[in-house]
């Protein structure tokens, strides 16, 4: 896929993805790909404005998009952009300008995000309520005790102690719609990762679910 920020790294992205050569081979010399990106996309006037455990975000003065950098074997966020995007009109999903990923080395892809701000110390809240939310429907679901569904979960929302998460859900209704997005996708393989480094936001209090499940 061709990406206009990076025209001119053509030469560079063709050295930085070469085997290395028999003599590295033996030496045992391991290709540091992380690196390798990180010194492309400097070298292009991006600098990173966030990291977890599996991706980074790079942002450009010159754009209004941000390139969010993962592991090419990091198949859950490929799934969640992928599902994230059947749910545009969700003003809690992120946006993205392609689902294309752009090859940045042989162990990571990127995908042009929105950009977002972080939430911080200002969503562990209502980020702590989400995990107990889910460990809770998860686990009683697993017992028999509920049906996996809307309404059980539903049920579950009204009827314990997530406060944050209703009031909130009070002005922007459609966040427990998303929320019941990322449930669907822990009862399938994956995990839910409901921190606030995976939570961001859009103006100056919308929640967007960026990377919420492993």
């Amino acid at each position: 896929m061709k990406i206009n920020e990076l025209v001119g790294a053509k030469k560079h992205l063709a050295q930085v993805n070469q085997e290395p050569t028999d003599d590295e081979v033996e030496q045992g010399l391991e290709l540091d790909y992380s690196a390798m990106y990180s010194e492309l996309l400097m070298d292009h006037g991006f600098h990173e404005i966030g990291s977890g455990s599996f991706a980074s975000i790079w942002a450009h003065p010159k754009l209004s998009y941000v390139l969010k950098v993962f592991s090419t074997q990091d198949i859950a966020y490929m799934a969640w952009a992928k599902t994230a995007a059947q749910y545009k009109n969700n003003p809690h999903m992120p946006k993205f300008v392609s689902l294309k990923p752009i090859k940045l080395t042989k162990e990571h892809y990127a995908l042009r995000m929105e950009k977002l701000k972080p939430s911080g110390w200002h969503t562990e809240s209502i980020c702590r309520e989400m995990r107990k939310l889910v460990d809770i429907y998860e686990t009683q679901v697993m017992a028999g005790d509920i049906t996996h569904n809307r309404d059980s979960f539903n049920y579950l929302l009204q009827h314990t102690t997530f406060d944050t998460i209703r009031e909130y859900a009070k002005q922007y209704p459609q966040f427990i719609d998303a929320l019941w997005v990322v449930v669907q996708m822990t009862q399938d393989k994956y995990y839910e990762d409901l921190w606030p480094k995976n939570i961001m936001f859009r103006g100056a209090d919308c929640l967007v679910f960026t990377d919420p499940i492993v």
